[in-house]
């Protein structure tokens, strides 16, 4: 798995920018995604939907305890990959770990 780090580097190498501005856009990039994932979603052509769903309320026991626990509602972020994204993850010839 390539590290935040790796991933500023290659960018940085791509467009030809200092790696502290990469850093930066990059940061500016991230927030602005998980922004607008928060206030209704966001789609990237080529990528995908992110979103923010909410889990439903659910009332769970633990297997060594006999109480019965209440889990609240939450945020989960959500993100469904664009065909496009999809083929090239299948088509890619590092289908396996090993």
């Amino acid at each position: 798995m390539t590290t935040h780090r790796q991933f500023v580097r290659k960018i940085s190498n791509r467009v030809g920018l200092s790696v502290v501005d990469t850093q930066n856009n990059v940061s500016v990039f991230i927030d602005e995604l998980l922004d607008c994932a928060n206030n209704g979603g966001v789609r990237i052509g080529g990528l995908g939907k992110f979103y923010v769903n909410y889990s439903n309320p659910r009332l769970i026991k633990p297997p060594k305890s006999p109480t019965i626990i209440l889990i609240k509602r939450k945020k989960v972020l959500k993100f469904i990959p664009h065909q496009k994204a999809n083929n090239y993850v299948k088509s890619s010839k590092y289908n396996s770990k090993s």
